[in-house]
């Protein structure tokens, strides 16, 4: 079922980057499109920025929404579970803050390949 949303989103990706391996590329394209579909389904999300981008040795992708923010006590879903599993599995980080009432930041950081070998 194809839901259709208000929700403006500005994307900061250059068109410059290097390619990545197939892995990396899913791993991103996925934990972007979950953090997306958090915000819009759960959080009252008005607008979203993405934006991605290369420094040093770590590809880091960041997704903030001005939604209604985790509340106090809350546990981690299946989403969030599952992006940490991504994040794990090319040898990355994730991280999920929020300040209720402000919205909630999904930064993930993964290792250029270069860095790895």
């Amino acid at each position: 079922m194809l839901e259709a949303s208000d929700v403006r989103i500005d994307c900061r990706i250059p068109t410059d980057l290097s390619p990545s391996s197939p892995e990396r590329e899913l791993v991103v394209y996925r934990v972007a499109q979950e953090a997306m579909t958090n915000a819009i389904r759960h959080a009252n999300a008005a607008s979203l920025t993405v934006s991605l981008h290369a420094d040093g040795d770590r590809l880091t992708l960041i997704v903030r929404d001005d939604g209604d923010g985790l509340r106090t006590g809350h546990r981690e879903g299946g989403g969030i579970r599952g992006m940490l599993e991504r994040a794990t599995l090319v040898e990355g980080t994730l991280r999920v803050s929020s300040t209720p009432p402000a919205g909630t930041e999904v930064k993930l950081e993964i290792p250029l390949e270069d860095a790895i070998a």
